[in-house]
């Protein structure tokens, strides 16, 4: 209990106050913060406020038109019916429809978003829907997709392949420095460009004075060390929306999940040393559950994340197709040469 000035107690353990110390600690918000009558926060904390103004109607007075207009918006936005780009339309299956309406939402309330669908779900398929259609309407200024360097290639002709009117100008940057430098000053002529983490890392400098509409990161569990230079790199771009793609946005520690927000919504998740003593030790080390489910409900309006076992109705019978290859020359030789030698051994020669 805590005795008021009026001589009155309050009883701490109330619900009413666990719920009002978590916005409090959510938001945080200190007492003195509290004394002064006004309060700052950020535009992304408005969902929670709202979860919280709706589910616990005492802990506030009234919302005024301002805040009410805001969520309407919000609310509008989730509703809306985007409708995916008739390239695509007929490719994609449902779960990939509801992933490109998720994808769009995001984008227009002007937040960052992680889609974290299982491996072989199309996650690439769904950004390019996104992608066409932010050509097709003038949302596209210009994109960056950064990836592992085994998968630059094949976004450029996951691209093309669904890109089937060629609107999207693509720009691998795979060639040498003087080359990517070129292209990057070049930058009216491409629509997007494609680069794997270590080039973006080698290449940060030109980009000083690039700002991008999208900018997304495929198998972003790259950047899960935020000390890296390539997390670093990729945190330095400039760019209105932000998207991560993994299928495993925590690996092995939280701080993982940490880093990915620090790249999508820098400061939403607080910095490390805040997050590492609200959540990460309280969760890891401690065991905390009510911890782990406000963590979780944070974050739940960020990350769209579904399991093969969930929409195993949706998904195609497997698709096996068998592709010869042949040598050359040279790989035809090695080859028997090779061959030669294990059967002499085989035969005691």
């Amino acid at each position: 209990y805590y005795r008021l000035k009026s001589g009155a107690f309050m009883n701490m353990d109330s619900e009413y106050m666990k719920n009002f110390n978590e916005m409090l600690n959510v938001l945080e918000i200190s007492p003195k913060d509290l004394r002064t009558g006004a309060l700052t926060v950020p535009l992304y904390r408005s969902l929670y406020i709202d979860e919280m103004m709706e589910a616990h109607n005492e802990l506030v007075e009234r919302r005024d038109e301002s805040f009410i207009k805001l969520i309407e918006k919000f609310d509008n936005i989730k509703s809306m019916n985007f409708v995916p780009p008739v390239e695509v339309s007929n490719v994609l299956r449902k779960y990939q429809k509801e992933g490109f309406k998720w994808l769009r939402s995001v984008e227009e309330l002007g937040f960052g978003g992680i889609l974290a669908d299982d491996m072989g779900l199309g996650k690439t398929l769904q950004i390019i829907s996104l992608l066409i259609d932010a050509k097709k309407n003038g949302r596209l200024k210009k994109a960056l997709i950064v990836c592992p360097a085994s998968l630059v290639y094949n976004w450029s002709e996951e691209i093309s392949k669904f890109d089937t009117k060629g609107e999207l100008r693509v720009c691998v940057l795979a060639a040498a420095k003087e080359e990517r430098q070129k292209s990057i000053e070049e930058h009216e002529a491409f629509d997007i460009y494609i680069s794997s983490y270590d080039t973006l890392r080698r290449d940060i400098s030109l980009y000083h004075d690039m700002r991008f509409s999208h900018q997304i990161i495929d198998e972003a569990q790259f950047i899960k060390n935020q000390n890296t230079g390539v997390a670093k790199a990729v945190k330095t771009v400039k760019a209105d929306i932000k998207y991560a793609l993994t299928g495993t946005p925590i690996e092995n520690r939280l701080s993982e999940l940490w880093s990915i927000f620090d790249y999508i919504m820098p400061g939403f998740l607080y910095s490390y040393n805040s997050f590492k003593s609200k959540y990460e030790n309280t969760i890891v080390k401690d065991g905390n559950d009510e911890s782990a489910k406000l963590l979780s409900k944070m974050i739940s309006p960020f990350v769209l994340r579904r399991l093969k076992s969930e929409v195993a109705t949706d998904l195609p019978d497997k698709i096996e197709e068998v592709r010869v290859s042949r040598f050359d020359k040279k790989q035809q030789l090695a080859y028997d040469t090779e061959l030669t030698k294990l059967k002499n051994v085989l035969n005691g020669n």
